[in-house]
């Protein structure tokens, strides 16, 4: 059974047309960020005469602000590396969740650990970002002006935009953010390792041309992810591992399933449905580890995977992952909406694709060649908008197509390197190139 949470909206307090709007963007957000494991899962918006009701994930380990702030398990003052490396973790969800909301042109202008809920009440509980009713879509090289957000928490950027605090809050705040010396050589700084501190230092920096983005912080020596899985601990992870697998060495894919998984969400919905066209003209040969591995997963021999199955096999394969959040990914590879993963949309999600582009080039530009073909009926060498509406998931009837439709012009956009308002058989194959090793830096979520 799934364990649910409700937010409800009294439609008293929507009352103009920007409240609305405003909450319809914060479900839709939602909706696009769905299977990012660390955002609270959103399953869908209902109303009645006098309610919205969001419904989503419940997180039963709580606020990260009240949570930490009483954690006695958690104090950094003596040097524990054990307390630094649970930190670590955290950092990491944190920094994981900014950057796959940048990569979706979304800013969610109040990060606060209050904002971060604990997944379970484990000491290694993931973090999931919640509160997306301030948040904004926003083009790269585009600026914001509406006031918003917590100000203890404020850019000094924003001070400077501005000339003066846009808050009322306590004396000489904006200052002391602008200009006060960032000390981490005292307590409870003095115990803690000079890559976590210099981390800390470059996310600090108060030129934003020199901070660091998201993305790069992940990448930083003090968060940068462990070697692979040795081929033994591999193959040790779990005994239920073994048997899950089997004819796989170890657990799927080495230990990367769901790292592979949260790379193919980092993707924008364009590049999901074109991959999902490129993966019905990858020659069997080159996709087979993963027609076993669907094989593995759909024990009943069918050609659909459903969410028991799904949800059944992360935890035989000794992946951590919540019933709400195999559903939140099951229902984001699921592109035609009927509930279920086809083989084309397993593949699809799974696929090693940088390493396929690698390679085997030659039949990966054939295959993206003859969706681009196939889209474009009038044969001019451009894509249009209305070309890609025929793709999954932006048809009608499909669910969730209104999300998507809306969301197709910002990937089209993307898509579009030259401005011009089509997209080129170069484009379309640019939009498609994933750096080698790319899931690297996502969490494994292994058990060993």
């Amino acid at each position: 059974m799934l364990d649910l949470a409700v937010k409800v909206i009294p439609k008293a307090r929507v009352v103009s047309r920007k409240d609305y709007a405003a909450l319809k963007q914060e479900g839709r957000m939602m909706v696009l960020l769905g299977g990012t494991l660390n955002v609270v899962h959103f399953f869908g918006a209902y109303e009645d005469d006098a309610n919205v009701y969001l419904v989503m994930e419940r997180c039963v380990g709580g606020d990260a602000g009240v949570r930490l702030s009483n954690e006695q398990a958690l104090d950094l003052t003596g040097g524990n590396p054990k307390h630094e490396a649970l930190v670590k973790i955290y950092m990491r969800d944190i920094l994981h969740v900014v950057w796959q909301c940048h990569l979706l042109q979304i800013l969610h202008r109040d990060l606060k650990l209050e904002n971060f809920l604990f997944a379970d009440n484990k000491d290694d509980s993931p973090l999931k970002l919640t509160d997306f009713g301030g948040a904004a879509f926003v083009e790269n090289g585009e600026f914001l002006h509406e006031v918003h957000g917590t100000p203890l928490y404020t850019a000094p950027e924003v001070l400077k935009h501005n000339g003066r605090f846009p808050f009322e809050s306590g004396a000489l705040l904006d200052e002391r953010i602008l200009h006060e010396e960032i000390d981490l050589e005292r307590v409870p700084w003095s115990g803690i390792s000079d890559d976590a501190k210099d981390l800390v230092h470059q996310l600090l920096e108060r030129d934003v041309s020199r901070r660091l983005t998201a993305e790069k912080a992940l990448k930083h020596p003090w968060l940068a992810p462990t070697a692979p899985l040795s081929p033994e601990a591999a193959t040790t992870a779990s005994a239920a591992a073994k048997e899950a697998t089997k004819g796989i060495a170890g657990p799927a894919l080495n230990g990367t399933l769901v790292q592979r998984l949260q790379l193919y969400r980092s993707l924008n919905s364009l590049q999901h449905a074109v991959l999902n066209e490129v993966t019905r003209l990858v020659p069997l040969s080159i996709k087979q580890d993963m027609v076993v591995l669907f094989s593995e997963v759909s024990r009943d021999g069918s050609s659909n995977v459903g969410l028991e199955e799904f949800a059944a096999y992360m935890t035989a394969g000794g992946y951590r992952l919540t019933r709400g959040e195999a559903k939140g990914f099951l229902s984001n590879l699921d592109l035609d909406g009927d509930g279920l993963l086809s083989l084309d949309e397993f593949c699809a999600a799974l696929l090693d694709w940088a390493q396929l582009q690698s390679e085997h080039h030659d039949e990966f530009i054939q295959c993206v060649n003859h969706v681009f073909d196939m889209l474009d009926e009038d044969q001019d060498g451009r894509l249009a908008l209305e070309d890609l509406a025929a793709l999954a998931p932006f048809q009608s009837g499909v669910k969730h197509a209104h999300s998507f439709r809306n969301d197709l012009d910002r990937c089209f956009q993307y898509a579009d390197r030259s401005g011009n308002g089509s997209i080129n058989r170069q484009d379309f194959q640019s939009m498609l190139r994933i750096a080698a090793g790319a899931y690297g830096h996502f969490p494994r979520r292994l058990q060993l």
